[in-house]
C-alpha cells in the first residue's frame, strides 16, 4: 500500500468513519461532537493538501488511481483525480471547517445529527469528484441531495419546509433521464469505467439525446435559468453553513457534470446546442442583474435572495464561457459581443 494508492480512499471514507465516532459519542457530550466533527474536517483539508503537493500539473490524465471492479466485472471501485477535480477536492476540504466553526454556536438543537450529516456529505462530495466510474458517480451525485435536504429541513429557517422540498424535487427529478443516459452508455461502451468512456466514440446519432439527458439534470444542479426557482429559496431558508457549501460545491458539480461528460464525451452534440447554453447564460446575466437594481429596498432576508441571484447571474457568465469552448459553434464575436454588454449589468448587480 502506497500513499498514491491509499491517499483517494482515506479523503473519502475518513469522513464517514467520524460519522461513524459521532454516533457513538453521547448526544449530551456537546462539546466532545463539535471538537470530533472539527478535528476530522481539519485532518482531511491536512491530506488534501498533501495530495495536492504530491500531484504532477504536467501530467494530464488522471493520478492516484485505484481500480477495483466489484459488481460483474463492470460497477467497481475506480478512484483518480485529474488537474479539474483535483482542485475541488482541496476547495472542499478546504470548505468543511469552516462550515463546523460557523455552527459552533449558532447550532444548538441536535448537534449530533447535525455534525453527522455535515460529515457525510463531505464523504459524497469528495466521492463526486474522485470517482472514475459512472454508475457511482451518480451513486454520488444525488446522494448529496438527502444531506443538504435534512440540513434545510431540520436547522432552516422559517420556510425551511417548503425550501427543502422544492430543493429535493427541482434536483432528483432532472436527474432520472440523467440515470436513463448512464444506462444507454453502458449498453453502447460496455463499461461502466470513466476512462474508457471518455475515449469512447459516442454515435452521432446517439448524442444529442445522452446530451440534453445530462443537461436536464446538471442545468438544474447549477442552476441554469430558468431551472433555478429552488435556488434563492434556498439559500435564504437554509443555515450559514448549508448555505456556504450549497453554494461553494454542490452548484459546482453542474459545471463539473458539463466538464467531465457533455463536452468531452457528446463533442458533435455540445457544438450543436452551444447556442442554446449561450443565450440561455446571457439571459440569467440579464435577468437576475435586473432583480438586483432593487437590492437597497430589500429587507434583510430578500438580501439574502439576491445574494442566490447573484449566484445564479455567476454561473450564468460561467456557461457562457464553457458555451465558447473551442468545439462548439458559438461565433467568437458574437460571443464577445453579448458577454460584454452583459457584464456592466453584472458589475451593478456586484
Amino acid at each position: 500500500m502506497t500513499f498514491d494508492n491509499t491517499i483517494l480512499t482515506i479523503l473519502t471514507r475518513l469522513p464517514l468513519a467520524g460519522a461513524i465516532v459521532l454516533l457513538l459519542t453521547p448526544k449530551t457530550s456537546l462539546s466532545a461532537i463539535r471538537w470530533i466533527a472539527l478535528s476530522v474536517t481539519v485532518i482531511v483539508f491536512v491530506l488534501s493538501l498533501a495530495m495536492w503537493q504530491t500531484f504532477d500539473p504536467s501530467n494530464p490524465g488522471f493520478q492516484f488511481v485505484v481500480n477495483n471492479a466489484r459488481i460483474g466485472d463492470t460497477i467497481g471501485y475506480r478512484v483518480g483525480v485529474d488537474g479539474i477535480s483535483v482542485l475541488f477536492v482541496v476547495l472542499t476540504a478546504l470548505l468543511m471547517p469552516f462550515a463546523i466553526s460557523a455552527s459552533w454556536e449558532s447550532i444548538d438543537v441536535r448537534v449530533k445529527e447535525y455534525m453527522i450529516v455535515f460529515l457525510i456529505l463531505e464523504t459524497l462530495m469528495i466521492g463526486v469528484f474522485t470517482t472514475l466510474d459512472l454508475a457511482m458517480f451518480y451513486v454520488f451525485f444525488e446522494g448529496t441531495l438527502l444531506p443538504m435536504f435534512l440540513i434545510i429541513g431540520i436547522w432552516g429557517g422559517a420556510r425551511r419546509i417548503r425550501a427543502s422540498y422544492k430543493f429535493f424535487f427541482y434536483t432528483f427529478t432532472g436527474s432520472v433521464l440523467m440515470l436513463l443516459a448512464i444506462m444507454a452508455m453502458y449498453w453502447n461502451g460496455g463499461t461502466t469505467d470513466i476512462t474508457k468512456l471518455l475515449t469512447h466514440e459516442f454515435p452521432k446519432s446517439m448524442q444529442p439525446r445522452l446530451w440534453w439527458a445530462f443537461f436536464a439534470s446538471l442545468a438544474v444542479k447549477m442552476p441554469m435559468w430558468p431551472f433555478h426557482r429552488w435556488l434563492p429559496e434556498a439559500h435564504v431558508q437554509a443555515p450559514t453553513a448549508g448555505s456556504v457549501i450549497s453554494a461553494a460545491i454542490l452548484l459546482k458539480l453542474g459545471g463539473y457534470g458539463f466538464l467531465r461528460f457533455s463536452l468531452p464525451m457528446f463533442p458533435d452534440a455540445s457544438a450543436q446546442f452551444a447556442n442554446i447554453v449561450f443565450f440561455l447564460s446571457v439571459a440569467a446575466i440579464i435577468l437576475t442583474s435586473l432583480v438586483a437594481t432593487g437590492a437597497d429596498r430589500y429587507q434583510e432576508a430578500d438580501r439574502l435572495f439576491v445574494r442566490g441571484a447573484y449566484g445564479l447571474c455567476h454561473h450564468g457568465y460561467l456557461c457562457g464561457q464553457c458555451a465558447r469552448h473551442p468545439r462548439c459553434d458559438v461565433p467568437d464575436d458574437l460571443a464577445r459581443h453579448c458577454l460584454q454588454r452583459a457584464l456592466p449589468l453584472r458589475r451593478r448587480h456586484l
